[in-house]
């Protein structure tokens, strides 16, 4: 191994790393072959997924090429370092999260195409990006969110300014965290949560709004908006209903009082006449949230995370009614509802 990665041999087909097994350690059975390469993936050596259909046949015997060539995608560079050509691209992978077959192809031209589609595919593996749908289907062309990349921080409320639609809280929150008291969630995990979420089916659907600390992701008439909080060391996931509305915008400021009440009174009658005429919806929609969440974080222990384990419950803040008396450890206040004191 040593001496191949000396030459330099950053990868190899899977049957050309078994003939040197063979001939160089005298394993011929092909399990017992599949039992080292396994080995020494488990070690760090060598990267290479068996049980990946895409990645079956590519072994990298050169781990930190690897590790760098990730890093010339997802690493953005100042504007002066870059090619004229590249600029909006790489303007728009800042922004937006969304990098582009374009600029994979100028990145990554000295490897061919089938090698890159490979190493997107291992990138997919360590949850790193995912593969937009929408583009693809619409105009052909390959492109990928990578959450970590943006650097623009913003408000969840503010994801979902605009717009003719009645938004309704659902009054409830996911939260995932740490199954270790007072271990917090580091940041890659809510990247690693959010292009996971990419991939459920009805949130295809639509395009996300994608910030460093919250992201929007749209679920049929839902929103679904997550919120890293380092303090708490959670992850917390709102969830919203959207009622089609021709009602002016939120962003229009009425000019007096009484057509501010108009308004909401208008908006409070279309809500109770939606909910009347779709009255299990908000309880579907919570419990299909939460469904998909606790697959998605179970999915993410499986492959490559397997010391990860994280927790998903409901928060409801307590009200007036009722109160449950519990006091927060941190404020001493009964049923806090502050997202670092969760009251379980």
């Amino acid at each position: 191994l040593k001496h191949l990665q000396a030459e330099p041999v950053h990868f190899l087909q899977t049957g050309q790393v078994k003939t040197i097994i063979k001939d160089v350690c005298g394993i011929n059975d092909d399990s017992e072959q599949c039992l080292l390469l396994r080995f020494y993936h488990d070690l760090g050596l060598i990267v290479h997924f068996a049980d990946f259909k895409q990645l079956q046949n590519l072994v990298i015997l050169d781990v930190q090429w690897l590790i760098d060539r990730f890093a010339e995608l997802i690493t953005i560079k100042a504007y002066t370092d870059t090619d004229p050509i590249e600029h909006e691209h790489w303007k728009e992978l800042e922004e937006k999260g969304r990098l582009s077959s374009k600029l994979i192809s100028r990145v990554w031209r000295d490897i061919d195409t089938e090698v890159q589609d490979q190493l997107l595919d291992i990138m997919k593996k360590f949850h790193l990006l995912h593969q937009d749908q929408r583009t693809t289907a619409m105009n052909g062309e390959c492109s990928y969110f990578v959450p970590s990349v943006i650097q623009a921080e913003s408000n969840p409320e503010d994801l979902v300014k605009g717009g003719s639609d009645i938004l309704v809280d659902l009054g409830v929150a996911l939260f995932v965290s740490a199954a270790t008291p007072g271990m917090p969630i580091p940041h890659s995990i809510y990247f690693r949560l959010i292009v996971n979420l990419l991939g459920v089916e009805e949130l295809r659907e639509q395009p996300p709004v994608l910030c460093y600390n919250c992201a929007l992701l749209r679920y049929g008439r839902f929103n679904i908006i997550l919120s890293h909080s380092p303090l708490a060391g959670t992850i917390k996931v709102q969830v919203q209903l959207r009622i089609e509305s021709s009602l002016d915008s939120e962003d229009e400021d009425p000019n007096s009082e009484e057509e501010r009440e108009k308004i909401a009174e208008q908006k409070n009658d279309l809500i109770s006449a939606f909910l009347k005429s779709n009255p299990t919806l908000m309880a579907e929609g919570c419990t299909k949230v939460r469904g998909d969440l606790l697959d998605t974080v179970e999915k993410m222990r499986q492959p490559a995370m397997r010391g990860l384990q994280c927790v998903t419950y409901i928060h409801l803040p307590c009200q007036n009614v009722d109160c449950c008396g519990k006091e927060c450890d941190r404020h001493d206040q009964p049923c806090c509802s502050d997202d670092a004191c969760i009251n379980r």
